[in-house]
């Protein structure tokens, strides 16, 4: 063996022998671990110099990171040597410098199969592994070996649409480093149960005396030790068949939360098979196996950041292109794109939302991290820069298990230096992506920390005996830097200063904003077409009414439609009146179901409901697999509901209304709950009905609250929450009430009080006397006085402006039936009358024309169509004013009347008296009370079973995070008129009205004669930082009301946005004790729902028993 000492790796300025070199170059070059010590006696650290080579582009060297670090990394041990470009591009590897450490990373243009060679030439130690930066190029490779080691990602399928794109499981040299790469981790999963750390466990795991909670020892031995049987590499796999079949690791996740598709391509596959897809409007099929949207699509290139993610229709549709920042862009929204590319090898997997934030994850070694969050470019793909021109991010401390998913990516790809994309989603955490070389840019403490653990690597490989003098260095980031967060400052005085309290939780229930006007029509059918769809889709819940918005069964519906269409039409033969108006209900449905060319799912519904049963032939339904003893109906009900959309003034008022909470109603110190929110303190979780307008009203208000910009669909799909946990707290309750004795009793009493000629006020007292009736319905009621009268006046100005519209149209018909023709708004458009919307002028007349027929039916006034009026004339009010005004200038008097009369039914809908109020209340919105009390008292009984990310913190040294005891809790609720109206009711009368602080909030109070869009009830919980954690009065409670968008008739404003009236303020005095027992009393079956008037001056009494609702 011929040697050339020339070629020797380490430069100490002395001979070696050859007995010394032979021993040297013998040893494992893949250990790394060796020192100095091994070869060389004496002193030998004291007058080495290390050459440390760095090998990259020459972009990437001379940025501001690499210059930082290589400043800070200049002792007199270490010589740097930058390789140049032209090097590194054109000389041949043997010409290249011979360095003892190299620091060598892939970008673009970069030669890395030439520095591979130059690695396995040289030997040099290397901070970032070089053969392994191949794994990082094919996110397939990346994603089997996080799976494989147990790292949570989200569930994926892997499409192979490309022959030329695929290699039978890559290359060789890969498919022994996915069979060999696995760490075991089953001690650490089963400890940490899935990352759901407990008090007991924690305290445990980091050796924190759980009277004092301060560590006891130092964490890294224990850490250290632990790693050893839980981080290890395991090598003897080695040696296994070189055709093993892809082997899925042990997980305790759930396979329906983050598993990969198996892949389609196995080992020992030679030739190329396409995947099949099958794609759908809201989902795709991956051989069979059904991904329902939102889902996001990914090249199998990780060099290609073109990455989509496509939307349901109930979401809004369309698709999210993210691509790598351009200037002040990462993304843009394209609300046409619903299919999916076809032209490479792709992964589809599930969306995961992260309430608006992704982490960018940063390693030096193992054991340090650096975690930043920034805006996610899913929200508005809008880039937020600093004055400097850097993206906008905040520190993140990341919790135990974040920190093992670190260590175990280092490891895993043998990258010290890299950097990864973190997702919480669900309170867990995911990785979605793994880079290779990445930095921290703008931040001298990485930089430091960057540049004292590379020493330390250096050192110990080379001269272990000058290490000492480093340990104290240590970055604060390193695992063992975690303790538990005591939620409160060590030193409230020197911390807090003069400031008492701090704002812990906001809990906010809202109306939704601006609508268009609902519409609906109802009919009554015996075809067998429908009947058999309603038998196929009730299958489990035999009889009962089914509601359709789902857009698979709309289309099958509107498809069962066009068949009836067609019967009538080859029937050849005249038509009576019934089947007349049968056939226009029908062509509505269709004209209806057919706007737009795609359902969102969002504004348009059907429900169907059995109506008579009779014996028929069983053959006409064999293929139905029916219930013993189930009937089958003869006839349906058909009821089809449209409009009820979200306004362009309806978004903004939401989005404005969003901005005022977020600038007024939280903390106003630098960057206030942005920065909070994006250092995961701000837990948020928005809840939403079904209702298509409560959903974008929440997307709306959110876009404001956060700052974002762009459409709201993305948003939506990132931030809402629309469950059936949501579904049940926000709409399960109209179903109970429309068949409730009660309320039916309420609605004949109120057509009776209507279709009275005698004075409102008179017959009302004399029904029910003075009980329930506060000043400002009394006015009310003695203003409309004689209620016929009124109704009269109201029919006689809806057929002036419906005969108005007529003639301007020149129309020949006065169906109010809706056709396909109906929804192009150039058509017969007198100029300049433009309807605002999408509304043309003919369906706006048919609206009218429906309200005419609908309001006055057999001499009786039909008093369920009476908020119907008034939300029309509202609407138009607000929003074609010029074409009323055209028609009838006294206009103005129809919107005053409506809304007299709507101030009545409406509120009275809901009780006549305070005790069926409350009785009412409690049926619609029992569980949302329960919900409501334990988002209050969360602070105080400490349940931590929702997201707890935050309740880590960094020990030592100082961080860019300066209290992370700093918390705020918000949930928000966004629902529909019934649900403001039963909460109000509650808190304004419940157990006596005992919430209410003062007489003069109480009239405040009565005063409210209507919820209009918007209207919200806001529950801000502080706490008193100085006072003691067993101190009654440790937390205030704050409960507001806003009445929302009070419409001032007189104001012409051409924008048609109704600002948000104020906040009335009802108690800023309650302690968390009262807040508790009041609704532990009223959802309480055993307690009296209202305190009768010889109970009215009982106390609160402290409840400590009582369990809260399991709903996170």
């Amino acid at each position: 063996m011929s040697l050339d000492i020339k070629s020797s790796s380490i430069n100490t300025g002395k001979s070696l022998n050859e007995l010394e070199l032979l021993e040297f170059l013998q040893l494992d070059k893949k250990e790394n671990q060796m020192s100095l010590n091994q070869v060389f006696s004496g002193n030998q650290d004291e007058n080495i110099i290390i050459r440390i080579g760095i090998c990259a582009m020459n972009k990437k060297v001379t940025s501001k990171p690499m210059q930082k670090i290589l400043e800070l990394l200049k002792t007199n041990d270490f010589e740097m040597v930058i390789f140049d470009e032209e090097t590194i591009q054109k000389k041949p590897i043997q010409d290249w410098p011979i360095v003892d450490c190299l620091i060598s990373w892939f970008s673009e243009g970069f030669p890395l199969q030439k520095a591979q060679s130059y690695a396995k030439l040289r030997n040099p130690f290397l901070i970032n592994d070089l053969e392994k930066q191949n794994l990082l190029f094919d996110r397939t490779v990346i994603y089997k070996l996080l799976k494989k080691n147990n790292i949570r990602i989200s569930k994926s399928y892997f499409v192979y649409r490309k022959q030329e794109q695929w290699i039978p499981e890559q290359s060789e040299d890969i498919r022994k480093v996915l069979n060999s790469i696995r760490f075991s981790d089953d001690d650490l999963l089963n400890e940490e149960k899935k990352s759901s750390y407990t008090e007991e466990s924690q305290q445990n795991q980091f050796n924190i005396d759980s009277s004092s909670q301060k560590l006891i020892q130092p964490y890294t031995k224990s850490i250290q030790n632990n790693l050893k049987d839980c981080l290890q590499i395991n090598n003897d796999t080695q040696n296994q068949k070189k055709d093993r079949k892809f082997k899925r690791s042990k997980s305790t996740y759930s396979q329906e939360d983050d598993d990969i598709q198996k892949p389609l391509i196995n080992d020992q596959q030679k030739e190329f098979k396409p995947t099949k897809v099958e794609e759908f409007e809201d989902y795709i099929l991956i051989d069979g196996q059904k991904l329902h949207k939102p889902f996001v699509e990914k090249p199998f290139d990780a060099e290609n950041h073109n990455i989509y993610i496509y939307y349901s229709q109930a979401d809004g549709g369309g698709c999210k292109k993210l691509f790598r920042k351009v200037e002040n862009k990462s993304s843009d929204y394209e609300k046409e794109l619903n299919t999916i590319r076809q032209d490479q090898n792709m992964i589809y997997e599930v969306f995961l939302p992260t309430n608006g934030f992704d982490i960018k994850v940063y390693t030096v070694g193992p054991d340090y991290t650096h975690a930043e969050a920034r805006k996610a470019p899913v929200l508005d793909g809008v880039v937020q820069r600093t004055d400097e021109g850097k993206e906008v991010r905040f520190p993140v401390i990341l919790t135990p298990e974040e920190k093992f998913i670190s260590q175990k990516i280092v490891k895993i790809f043998g990258q010290n230096i890299c950097g990864f994309d973190l997702l919480r989603s669900n309170g867990k955490s995911y990785v979605c992506d793994v880079n290779g070389w990445s930095f921290v840019k703008g931040n001298a403490k990485y930089y430091k920390d960057c540049a004292i653990i590379l020493k330390q690597m250096i050192y110990k490989r080379f001269a272990p005996k000058k290490l000492s003098e480093f340990n104290e260095k240590l970055s604060q980031n390193i695992l063992m830097d975690l303790k538990k967060n005591s939620y409160r400052p060590k030193n409230v005085e020197e911390i807090c200063g003069n400031q008492q309290e701090e704002l812990r939780s906001v809990v906010a229930i809202f109306r939704h904003a601006d609508r268009t006007p609902k519409q609906k029509m109802k009919m009554k059918v015996n075809y067998k077409q429908m009947i058999k769809f309603y038998l196929q889709n009730t299958k489990d819940t035999p009889n009962k009414e089914l509601k359709v918005k789902n857009a698979k069964l709309l289309q099958a519906i509107l498809n069962i439609s066009r068949e009836i269409f067609e019967e009538f039409q080859s029937q050849g033969q005249k038509l009576n009146l019934e089947e007349e108006c049968c056939l226009s209900k029908i062509i509505q449905m269709i004209s209806v179901l057919e706007q737009g060319g795609q359902f969102e799912g969002i504004n348009r519904k059907i429900q169907i409901k059995p109506i008579e049963f009779q014996n028929i032939e069983e053959d006409a339904y064999k293929d139905i697999n029916k219930k013993e003893n189930q009937l089958i109906p003869s006839q349906v009900l058909i009821v089809l509901k449209w409009g009820g959309e979200l306004t362009h003034s309806g978004e903004q008022q939401s989005e404005e209304l969003g901005k005022f909470f977020r600038d007024y109603l939280y903390p106003a110190e630098k960057d206030g709950i942005l920065r909070l929110h994006s250092t995961y303190r701000h837990d948020l979780k928005t809840y939403t009905s079904d209702e298509g307008r409560c959903q974008k009203t929440a997307g709306a208000f959110l876009k404001g609250f956060l700052q974002l910009e762009g459409e709201i669909a993305p948003i939506m799909a990132s931030m809402l929450t629309k469950n059936e946990i949501a579904y049940s707290l926000l709409d399960q309750c109209n179903s109970v009430l429309s068949s409730d004795p009660l309320e039916l009793q309420i609605k004949q009493d109120i057509s009776n009080f209507c279709n009275s000629e005698e004075d409102l006020y008179e017959a009302f007292k004399k029904k029910f006397g003075r009980f329930g009736i506060n000043e400002n319905m009394k006015n009310l009621m003695k203003k409309i006085g004689n209620p016929r009268k009124r109704l009269e006046s109201i029919h006689e100005k809806i057929r002036k402006l419906t005969k108005g519209i007529f003639q301007m149209l020149n129309l020949s018909s006065k169906t109010y039936y809706v056709q396909p023709k109906d929804w192009n708004k150039e058509q017969n458009i007198p100029e300049p009358l433009e309807t605002c919307g999408n509304e043309s002028l003919i369906l706006m007349y048919k609206r009218w024309r429906k309200l005419t027929v609908d309001l006055l039916q057999n001499s009786t006034y039909n008093i369920s169509k009476i908020p119907d009026v008034y939300d029309n004339i509202k609407y138009d009010y607000l929003h074609n004013r010029n074409i009323l005004l055209k028609i009838d200038p006294d206009i103005s008097s129809l919107y005053e009347e409506a809304e007299m009369m709507s101030n009545f039914v409406v509120p009275n809908e809901f009780g006549m008296d305070e005790e069926e109020r409350v009785d009412i209340a409690m049926k619609t919105v029992k569980s949302l009370c329960n919900k409501i009390k334990k988002d209050l008292v969360w602070w105080y009984e400490k349940n931590f079973d929702e997201e707890d990310f935050w309740k880590y913190q960094n020990v030592y040294g100082e961080n860019d995070i300066r209290s992370p005891w700093r918390h705020i809790r918000t949930r928000l609720y966004f629902a529909s008129a019934t649900q403001l109206y039963s909460l109000f009711n509650i808190i304004h009368l419940g157990l006596e009205s005992r919430l209410i602080e003062s007489q003069q909030q109480q009239n405040e109070l009565d005063g409210i004669t209507s919820l209009q869009y918007l209207s919200h009830i806001l529950f801000r919980l502080y706490e008193n930082l100085h006072a003691d954690t067993n101190d009654p009065e440790r937390f205030r409670l704050e409960l507001s009301v806003s009445p929302g968008c009070q419409h001032n008739p007189d104001i012409n404003d051409d924008t048609h946005i109704t600002p948000v009236k104020p906040l009335i303020s009802i108690n800023k005095r309650l302690n968390i004790f009262q807040i508790k027992e009041f609704f532990t009393l009223l959802v309480s079956e055993q307690s009296p729902l209202i305190v009768k008037n010889n109970q009215k001056n009982i106390s609160f009494n402290i409840i400590e028993n009582t369990k809260s609702a399991n709903i996170s």
